[in-house]
């Protein structure tokens, strides 16, 4: 039987957010609710039928256009992975090496790290060429702001390599 300490946060979470989506819809529902009561404004029937989407559409259409709209191709996921990609150039190009390595240490910090990657696998082939790099030098070889047509990615090489990169560019 799990303890109160393993639900407590969860319960918390919900009565949070529950309160919070309430008070909201008091502060936004009610004024809409009272200008669409009162108004005849020739655009009165398009905002009604936008209030009432949640209402008419399953719960399952309405989150996939929010996936459409968050995920990475969406405008949302274009500005985390750009989001995320300009940390990681500050981090790698410009921090000595080992503040370079106790940034990386707490790479979920940063601004939009677990939309960009969801997961720390997704940072397992960085990880390692830094660690066989070291102390060594960083130059990014590839950047693109539009790969897949909304991805920001980036390419980096560690080592003498980069530093040959750096002389030559």
């Amino acid at each position: 039987m799990p303890t109160f300490a393993e639900i407590g946060s969860p319960i918390a979470l919900t009565a949070t957010l529950a309160s919070v989506t309430t008070l909201l819809l008091l502060l936004i529902g009610t004024p809409m609710a009272w200008w669409l009561a009162r108004t005849r404004v020739g655009w009165r029937e398009p905002v009604a039928a936008l209030v009432a989407m949640p209402l008419v559409l399953p719960p399952t259409v309405i989150g996939f256009y929010l996936l459409i709209l968050l995920g990475p191709s969406g405008p949302g996921g274009a500005l985390a992975s750009r989001a995320f990609d300009a940390w990681l150039q500050h981090v790698l190009l410009e921090l000595k090496p080992e503040d370079r390595e106790q940034a990386m240490l707490h790479w979920s910090e940063a601004p939009s790290a677990r939309v960009a990657h969801p997961r720390e696998d997704h940072l397992v082939p960085l990880w390692m060429a830094m660690g066989a790099a070291e102390h060594e030098a960083t130059a990014c070889v590839y950047h693109e702001d539009s790969f897949f047509g909304a991805l920001t990615v980036s390419s980096f090489r560690f080592g003498d390599a980069a530093a040959t990169t750096e002389r030559a560019a």
